[in-house]
């Protein structure tokens, strides 16, 4: 293969243990699992702060060492940062001042955090290290509920670790996704299998049924990467068969007096309101009205002064609510529907790193991202997801972007030229390899190949 251009570096050796002991511990403390300890008073905010400390000064010393790692990364995944940039100058109009900076710039860190992550580690390597922290929390998770009552909230859902049962939904969905595309796709089979064994009844027993519904969309995702795979006469059976199944479901529903939104609503025990969702949203409709198009300021709704309107919303639901439990809304109310816009933009932008993966990575990482691109978009429409702070889908999709971005730089140098679509075979096999999975090569001296 003919050599990188000198354009494309991979910043020197492959990440030592201590660099990816850094790594899997942003991962695990993005997730939040040092929430519950703190409620339980069994850790404190200032221990978990601490703990973040070390995570700051490692990246620094990171960057440190490799002047060119940040820009790099930046420039391979900017179009990541324009919502943290809105909401850092959101502080000059945000009524928190410094807690929104505070916010925006944790926000920012996180994205700062996945794009250097994905810059120094392989894809490959990184859905492994997914699967093996999440792992490691499940197992953790396990622990905590077979120690007593307390790892449930008062209606009979499983928190375990987490603070609340839509964070352990979220987390324990995120480990089975994981999970699913290295069993699928990946070559790790055995500890995805383990898992996933592990992780789907902690998600079935956190009550979430955001969580549920994500789970059973990425999945799908996940599973129909290999779609394009099959044999044409094996597609259109299968496009025929879904057509077929889609026209039967279809035909009952009008025979028969079916009310889907009540039978689903009493399938997953809750009421025409969403357990008070829909309430909230016209709430946060009238929040919006007063500042339509640059919002309140990032983070800068929720507080603890109880004169201030997060304490009506709270005394109008009649709980202590962390948002509008809608992502599209909450950014809508912070940062005005340009937020909202640069939300979606995001998102959908997020489409074409998931391409590169396809075209130029390994297999399971490309499906992870299909997933994780559908857990961000639908989950946003009944929980905050993707921009909070320090996210952990934050990390992962800044993580995927950076590295589908030096993926197809490699690609290009190697073929002098564009690379198009045409040169590719299936998912994620290059018709000539650009890349291992697990790393560049390396010629005797050093050089990356």
């Amino acid at each position: 293969m003919p050599p990188i251009s000198p354009n494309v570096t991979l910043h020197g050796a492959e990440p030592g243990r201590l660099e990816l002991g850094l790594y899997a511990l942003t991962l695990a403390m993005a997730t939040g699992p040092l929430d519950r300890l703190i409620q339980e008073k069994v850790a404190t905010d200032p221990q978990r702060a601490a703990v973040w400390a070390l995570v700051y000064l490692g990246f620094g010393i990171s960057i440190l060492r490799r002047p060119r790692l940040l820009g790099e990364a930046l420039a391979d995944a900017w179009p990541l940062f324009g919502l943290p940039l809105l909401a850092i100058l959101s502080a000059s109009w945000s009524a928190n001042p410094h807690q929104t900076i505070v916010g925006a710039l944790e926000m920012t860190a996180a994205a700062i955090f996945g794009t250097v992550i994905g810059r120094r580690l392989p894809e490959g390597r990184l859905l492994t290290m997914v699967v093996a922290v999440l792992g490691v929390l499940t197992v953790a998770d396990w622990w905590m509920i077979a120690a007593g009552p307390g790892a449930f909230d008062i209606n009979g859902n499983a928190v375990g670790l987490f603070s609340h049962k839509n964070m352990h939904g979220q987390t324990m969905a995120m480990a089975c996704l994981a999970a699913l595309a290295t069993l699928v796709w990946g070559r790790h089979k055995l500890p995805a299998l383990l898992g996933l064994l592990l992780a789907a009844p902690l998600l079935a027993l956190s009550g979430s049924t955001t969580s549920w519904i994500v789970t059973a969309a990425a999945g799908t995702i996940i599973m129909s990467f290999g779609f394009h795979r099959l044999s044409p006469p094996t597609r259109l059976a299968t496009a025929m068969l879904a057509v077929a199944v889609l026209c039967t479901t279809a035909l009952i529903w009008l025979a028969q007096p079916i009310d889907l939104e009540q039978d689903f609503l009493r399938a997953t025990g809750k009421d025409p309101t969403l357990t008070g969702r829909t309430v909230l949203w016209d709430l946060a409709r009238h929040y919006i009205r007063q500042a339509p198009v640059l919002g309140c300021g990032f983070n800068g709704f929720w507080t603890k002064d109880i004169t201030s309107d997060s304490a009506f919303v709270d005394g109008v639901m009649g709980d202590d609510l962390p948002h509008f439990h809608n992502g599209y809304l909450e950014m809508a109310v912070e940062l005005g529907w340009t937020g909202t816009l640069i939300e979606v933009a995001t998102i959908l932008a997020f489409l074409r790193p998931i391409r590169r993966l396809i075209q130029f990575g390994d297999p399971a990482a490309a499906a992870f991202a299909g997933a994780l691109l559908t857990v961000v978009a639908v989950g946003n429409l009944s929980e905050v997801v993707l921009f909070v702070r320090h996210g952990f889908h934050l990390i992962l999709i800044g993580a995927l972007w950076s590295r589908a971005g030096l993926l197809s730089q490699v690609a290009v140098a190697s073929t002098g030229g564009t690379v198009t679509g045409n040169s590719m075979t299936s998912l994620g096999r290059p018709a000539r390899p650009l890349a291992r999975s697990q790393g560049f090569r390396r010629n005797p001296s050093g050089e990356e190949r």
